[in-house]
């Protein structure tokens, strides 16, 4: 049987404080259609979560499909990054119409140059 490459659950963004804290206190980067906010914090791995807009996404399949293709352009584009280390990051997707696989990988890789900057 083969494993799917995939995160953990240790690097999901989960604690409602910490969420709450990141859209208070976080820095904003915008590559359209992405838009992240993102704090320090003291552990070593990253911790993210990903959000689509309910009212631009009015069916809850488009708006999983939306999630499932950033966080695949996230795995792909994530690996090679250091970036996300000692992070917590959410990425929204902002616009209003599902855009093509690869230039979502490209928003994510410029993304994850700015945040490599900030280090």
């Amino acid at each position: 049987m083969q494993l799917k490459n995939k995160f953990g659950g240790l690097y999901r963004l989960k604690s409602f404080s910490l969420i709450k804290q990141v859209f208070k206190e976080g820095r904003e980067v915008v590559s359209f259609p992405i838009k992240v906010k993102y704090i320090n914090i003291t552990e070593d791995t990253y911790q993210y979560t990903v959000a689509v807009s309910k009212k631009k996404f009015k069916r809850a399949v488009d708006r999983n499909k939306v999630k499932r293709l950033l966080r695949a352009a996230l795995l792909e584009e994530g690996q090679s990054h250091s970036g996300l280390q000692s992070k917590a990051v959410i990425f929204m997707y902002i616009g209003s119409k599902l855009l093509p696989y690869s230039t979502l990988v490209g928003q994510v890789k410029n993304i994850l140059n700015e945040l490599e900057k900030d280090n």
